[in-house]
């Protein structure tokens, strides 16, 4: 119901107040609904992957037989633990040295790693791929565990993935260095 209020000039009709307090709060929320909606479409957006990698590394055949890695379990790392689109699987057995450079070791898998493909949390395809693990010499390394391929040549190898902390942390309990049983040994 609209009031009329008296002016100076005759008897013009004015908003009351309760409609122009309703106009406000509409304008309020449709303001506050474009930082909302670029918040939606921001999110929605997709983020990079850190995990996959695409880098040549020339490499030198190895020269040490006493070194290698043993995988116990089979251990898949995915891009994302809720709703993963790649991972990759390292089966479980004793990884060769079969080169090196001047950072890493490279560990030969003993079977082709699978580099898996998910949609809705299920694995809908895979590859199998000559590989292994890429280990680093220096723990402050930036990359310190990652998985490779054979890249071109036997003196190149294509780093795909980084297992990133989460592998540091299965060291013990899924995976292991032949030199980490000596120095359990050395410690007790």
């Amino acid at each position: 119901m609209k009031y009329l209020v008296p002016v100076d000039s005759g008897n013009v009709p004015r908003r009351d107040l309760p409609h122009r307090h309703a106009d406000m709060n509409a304008r309020k929320y449709f303001h506050l609904l474009f930082p909302l909606l670029a918040l939606i479409i921001s999110g929605c957006s997709s983020v990079p992957d850190q995990s996959l990698i695409n880098e040549k590394r020339p490499v030198t055949l190895a020269e040490s037989s006493d070194l290698y890695a043993v995988v116990k379990l089979p251990i898949t790392y995915n891009d994302d633990s809720f709703d993963p689109l790649r991972g990759v699987l390292l089966h479980p057995g004793k990884y060769i040295l079969e080169a090196e450079d001047a950072g890493h070791w490279f560990f030969r898998s003993p079977v082709p790693l699978n580099l898996l493909m998910y949609d809705f949390g299920r694995i809908v395809d895979g590859t199998s791929i000559y590989g292994g693990l890429m280990i680093s010499k220096d723990a402050a390394s930036p990359r310190p565990y990652c998985a490779y391929v054979d890249g071109d040549n036997a003196a190149e190898k294509v780093v795909i993935w980084e297992l990133g902390k989460e592998f540091a942390k299965d060291r013990g309990l899924k995976w292991k260095l032949s030199t980490d049983s000596e120095e359990a040994s050395a410690t007790r």
